[in-house]
């Protein structure tokens, strides 16, 4: 993980708050201003995807 990922998840996921959190982060750091539209996104499509993957894990193990 790129900083602690400290934030409560709910079953809707929703990244607007997540994305403005990390951007910050970006512009504290000013090094790498190319490309952090494609590099959001693919960080939180991971994030989504391994969301997907707990949610679906602890709905196997509730039946």
């Amino acid at each position: 993980m790129l900083f602690n990922f400290n934030i409560k998840f709910s079953i809707n996921f929703n990244n607007n708050f997540n994305i403005n959190f990390f951007l910050t982060k970006q512009k504290q750091k000013q090094k790498q201003k190319t490309n952090i539209k494609t590099r959001l996104l693919l960080y939180f499509k991971k994030i989504e995807y391994n969301y997907f993957l707990i949610v679906i894990s602890l709905q196997t193990k509730k039946q």
